[in-house]
């Protein structure tokens, strides 16, 4: 079972920035630059603040298959440490169906840190 929201529950200030199809790993704070990667497997492009560039078959497959493991993960037992300062966020989109995690700090649960991790580096980041 996925943990899902529904599209119009996005925050406000993620929803214009969230694709259809696809995700959204964004973060930065205090003493840490922000970061954005989108991915649109509908466009089959990899954004960033800086760039877009095409999504290749292979990528968009690994990429949503991490995204879709993190969507699964079961969520921890207690609640990880607040990092004030910092904040990171992963989107993964489904038409209306969403997840939307929010770190509270650096993302802490295994499957969602290495989707961001990939996404990162997919973009270049």
């Amino acid at each position: 079972m996925r943990p899902s929201i529904a599209r119009r529950e996005l925050p406000p200030e993620h929803a214009p920035i969230v694709p259809t199809h696809g995700c959204v790993a964004t973060g930065g704070g205090v003493k840490s630059p922000s970061f954005r990667v989108v991915i649109d497997t509908d466009k089959k492009t990899i954004a960033t603040n800086e760039k877009t560039r095409e999504l290749t078959p292979r990528n968009e497959q690994y990429l949503m298959q991490l995204c879709a493991d993190a969507w699964k993960e079961p969520p921890p037992t207690t609640p990880p440490d607040r990092v004030d300062g910092y904040d990171e966020f992963l989107i993964v989109a489904d038409g209306d169906e969403v997840f939307f995690l929010e770190g509270h700090g650096p993302i802490t649960r295994p499957a969602a840190a290495k989707a961001i991790e990939a996404l990162r580096a997919a973009a270049a980041l």
